[in-house]
């Protein structure tokens, strides 16, 4: 099974652009935006925190600001502010900046030197030990529960990561899309789905559009609850 590994050209372009640009890569637009989260992971690279203002920052509308002001007008022309009139010494704003940092950075940090057990939208990342794969990162429980159940059926089967990638077109720009697992034995892909969003199933719609020959099933709760409907161990 041909598997899509990253070449010294594509690990050069991340090494160069993802501390300043996250996941938005031009040069990678055939890889996905959690393809690049976890390369990046392993290679020890984060985003600068400069680039996160830029990336992450929320921009509020200027009506929505407008919004806000008003209402904190209004608030304070009601209740006042105990810190009306009354400004922080210079000697308080350092002992506030000295206390903050030394909480927060460095070894006092309590994840410093730790991966982040969680992706993006708080799901959490499992290590399973398989009798197929022996130890392997899979994203969620219900990944966890399909895995483990493939397991017990003694199924052929392999994780994303592991086999290649879909490619679709959308509006003419190129896509790849990775399901969670393919078994072999079924000829079969499998992607389990806690939420299928309509932007979710908008993109399934045209990878299978541009796929017809290969079959894709999206198991959401119901339809997982269908595949393991033996009870076994610690499942």
């Amino acid at each position: 099974m041909k598997l899509r590994w990253w070449d010294d050209n594509e690990i050069d372009i991340l090494k160069k652009q993802y501390p300043s640009t996250g996941t938005n890569i031009s040069a990678l637009a055939d890889r996905s935006k959690r393809a690049i989260q976890g390369k990046s992971r392993r290679l020890g690279l984060c985003v600068s925190r400069e680039a996160k203002k830029t990336i992450y920052r929320h921009q509020l509308s200027e009506d929505s600001k407008k919004r806000v002001s008003d209402g904190l007008k209004k608030y304070y022309s009601l209740y006042g502010s105990h810190r009306k009139g009354k400004k922080f010494s210079e000697a308080s704003k350092k002992k506030l900046s000295q206390s903050l940092k030394g909480l927060l950075v460095g070894e006092r940090n309590g994840m410093f030197g730790k991966e982040s057990p969680y992706l993006s939208g708080g799901v959490k990342w499992h290590i399973y030990n398989s009798k197929k794969h022996g130890e392997i990162k899979l994203h969620g429980t219900y990944e966890l529960r399909f895995a483990k159940y493939l397991d017990w059926i003694k199924a052929d089967w392999y994780a994303h990561g592991q086999f290649e990638r879909f490619v679709f077109y959308d509006n003419g720009v190129k896509r790849t899309y990775s399901p969670d697992f393919y078994v072999k034995d079924w000829d079969t892909y499998i992607d389990t789905k806690g939420w299928f969003t309509e932007k979710d199933q908008r993109k399934i719609e045209l990878v299978k559009k541009f796929n017809p020959n290969k079959t894709l099933i999206i198991a959401t709760k119901d339809i997982l609850e269908l595949f393991i409907n033996n009870k076994q161990g610690d499942m």
